[in-house]
């Protein structure tokens, strides 16, 4: 099994078919073909992007997510017959435009499609044609009209953001999505889980949570809260290098931004350390902006990072002190704040802290 493992990163060249690698799991052209399809373009092609969310979080709620997932799927598929789309993550998609009678039948099928089911928030950079060269800054121009347009469908006031790097600077947060005294929205946060499938010397699951608490350039490494959790016992760790043992076998995690503004959270078992079998999985959850603070606040320069769900039905978290940079679990559920406690919760929305 280990020299089965080891071949994923060999440098061996294999065929694959370009769906596999220009498509995701549902058939939508994917990231890596928006970079593809936009690297063959020039300034003289005319084409303008339009970064586009499409909202089904009521539908979800109310009748499930394989509605959800079918009311996007018809959305796009719409689309695509007039438009080339691609999926960037989850219900954000790119689509590109060239012309104003592109864009008069952009916005005649977007508002058209808007009902109380779902909703289509955009922001459309006709100001500029898109190229390799600008589309950093062009993505960052599509996804603060989008923002502004999703506050002013939802009656606030247009979001305010920093015009600088493509995933933002602190303190960027819409205004709809602002953390308040007992809600923090997902959306806005940056956190991923790698999942440690032991087989030898011990069958297990291992799941270490990972938390980065600040924002840095490209490529530089992150602090982190990261709580490992063998299902028995849980561990909180701090640093720019998480390292922790399982079993004999040493690990080191690292987080940071790709050039392209992508969370990126690695893992690695070190050379030295005891042998072992294993397979791992890397899941990572990406906000839309860069919040002031990157968990819960709780006041006193303290944050919370909700991890899992207890059997009282709140959330075990790890309270992590931004002065000192120490981290450690509770497991109650509650937390004190300005001398008043808290019931911690969590779902794929926010967290939450109702007042006891």
């Amino acid at each position: 099994m280990r020299e089965i493992n080891e071949q994923y990163s060999s440098e061996e060249l294999i065929t694959v078919p370009k769906k596999k690698v220009y498509t995701d799991c549902e058939g939508y052209p994917n990231e890596n073909a928006f970079h593809e399809f936009v690297s063959k373009l020039t300034e003289a092609d005319g084409y303008n992007l339009v970064c586009f969310t499409v909202d089904v979080e009521d539908c979800n709620r109310k009748k499930g997510y394989a509605m959800g997932t079918l009311l996007i799927r018809q959305v796009i598929t719409d689309l695509q017959d007039y438009f080339y789309v691609f999926r960037i993550h989850g219900n954000k998609f790119n689509l590109l435009i060239k012309g104003a009678e592109d864009r008069n039948l952009l916005l005649e099928h977007f508002n058209r499609e808007n009902n109380q089911q779902y909703y289509i928030y955009y922001g459309i950079v006709d100001d500029m044609a898109i190229t390799t060269a600008n589309l950093k800054q062009a993505r960052r121009i599509g996804i603060d009209r989008m923002n502004e347009h999703k506050a002013s469908i939802m009656g606030k006031a247009q979001a305010k953001t920093h015009n600088e790097k493509i995933i933002g600077d602190k303190g960027n947060t819409p205004t709809e999505l602002q953390e308040t005294k007992t809600r923090k929205f997902k959306e806005t946060m940056w956190y991923g889980k790698i999942t440690i499938n032991e087989f030898e010397p011990e069958l297990r699951e291992i799941i270490v949570y990972v938390f980065p608490t600040e924002y840095k350039p490209p490529l530089q490494a992150l602090n982190m809260v990261a709580v490992v959790d063998n299902l028995v016992d849980c561990y909180a760790y701090t640093g720019n290098e998480i390292r922790f043992g399982i079993d004999g076998m040493r690990f080191a995690v690292y987080s940071r931004y790709d050039k392209e503004g992508h969370l990126s959270i690695t893992m690695f078992k070190s050379k030295e350390s005891g042998s072992g079998q294993y397979k791992t999985s890397i899941e990572c959850h990406e906000g839309i902006c860069i919040p002031a603070s990157f968990g819960k606040r709780v006041g006193n320069g303290q944050e919370i990072f909700p991890f899992r769900k207890n059997a009282s039905g709140t959330y075990d978290y790890v309270l992590w002190d931004k002065k000192t940079n120490h981290a450690e679990i509770d497991t109650t559920g509650f937390v004190q704040m300005d001398g008043k406690i808290y019931a911690v919760y969590a779902d794929d929305k926010s967290i939450d802290l109702v007042e006891q």
